[in-house]
């Protein structure tokens, strides 16, 4: 029994020191944990106020690059204000250009109208001033001598019959141009007579007896046109040469149709683009007639020693006057 008895009072020192020594172990374990929390925690503070101290620097600087922005954005409010009053200005001339320009080309349409008016006007007078007028091709230069007048109506009493007392020329000259080469095609002769029926009775005699000549030349006797009415008739030249070599007669009308007589029926043309159609059209013609060379004189400027060609002016006007009328349209 008292074996037993020791026995057991050992054991049970024994086992009150174990557990004496089991929580020490523990608080120091506690401790450590704890230790190692603090420096954790030291460390997160650190970490939590260098990057506070970051952000607000981050934040200071995104200030200061938003003040500098607000300040740019403020400078382009300013520019576009400025852009915006420019363009007002800018859209302002510009109606008041359009203005102008509609108002110009009024008053360009009137003017073009007004002189196309006033040239039909002059070139109308001029012609009615050469009414008394007639012109004579194929007089050889040099063949009237010093004597232009008595030479002319020596000429027409001679081969139209025409008694010289009844001629009454009052002035005759060669046509204003210069003198042409040795080949070339002499320059016509320009008679004027004091009355209007003395012409007729001229032209009517030379038309009858056709076949006139001097010397071995075949001379021809017609009417004094304006130079528009002559350029105009002359486009008809390459088609009436085609008539004559198929022996249909042709008679320009004034001041610029063209007569042509067939066995059936009498036809009058415009122009020599709508009788050539139709005459090729009507099988009288097989080939286009080549066309007629057309000579535009040039006019001069005064005070500028400049020249214009008339065709291309014309041209010009015309493009206008057609932008002019779409202008209008709109």
């Amino acid at each position: 029994m008292n074996l037993r008895s020791g026995a057991t009072t050992e054991h049970t020192v024994l086992k009150t020191k174990t557990r004496r020594r089991k929580p020490n172990k523990l608080l120091a374990m506690a401790s450590d944990e704890e230790q190692t929390m603090k420096e954790m925690i030291k460390d997160l503070q650190k970490d939590i106020t260098k990057q506070y101290t970051d952000l607000k620097q981050d934040i200071d600087h995104f200030r200061k690059e938003t003040k500098e922005l607000h300040g740019d954005v403020k400078e382009i409010r300013v520019e576009i204000c400025e852009i915006a009053k420019k363009q007002e200005e800018a859209e302002k001339r510009i109606n008041e250009l359009e203005e102008r320009e509609a108002l110009v080309h009024t008053l360009l349409t009137y003017a073009m109208s007004e002189q196309q008016s006033m040239r039909e006007k002059i070139d109308y007078l001029e012609n009615k001033s050469r009414q008394n007028n007639i012109r004579i091709y194929q007089v050889k230069e040099g063949a009237e001598g010093a004597d232009m007048a008595g030479f002319v109506t020596r000429l027409i009493t001679e081969t139209l019959g025409i008694p010289a007392t009844e001629l009454f020329v009052t002035a005759a000259h060669r046509s204003l141009t210069s003198m042409p080469s040795a080949d070339a095609p002499p320059r016509s002769i320009v008679v004027r007579f004091l009355q209007w029926n003395t012409r007729q009775r001229v032209l009517q005699s030379a038309w009858k007896k056709r076949n006139i000549r001097l010397g071995e030349t075949q001379i021809y006797f017609d009417r004094d046109y304006s130079q528009k009415v002559q350029q105009e008739r002359a486009l008809y030249a390459p088609l009436r040469r085609q008539l004559r070599e198929k022996n249909i007669k042709s008679h320009i009308l004034f001041p610029t149709k063209l007569k042509v007589f067939t066995e059936d029926h009498t036809t009058i043309f415009n122009s020599p683009e709508e009788a050539i159609e139709e005459l090729m059209a009507q099988g009288l013609l097989k080939e286009r007639p080549p066309p007629a060379k057309k000579r535009l004189p040039k006019s001069s400027l005064s005070n500028s020693g400049l020249s214009v060609d008339e065709k291309k002016m014309n041209e010009l006007l015309k493009e206008l006057q057609r932008r002019t009328l779409t202008h209008q349209r709109l």
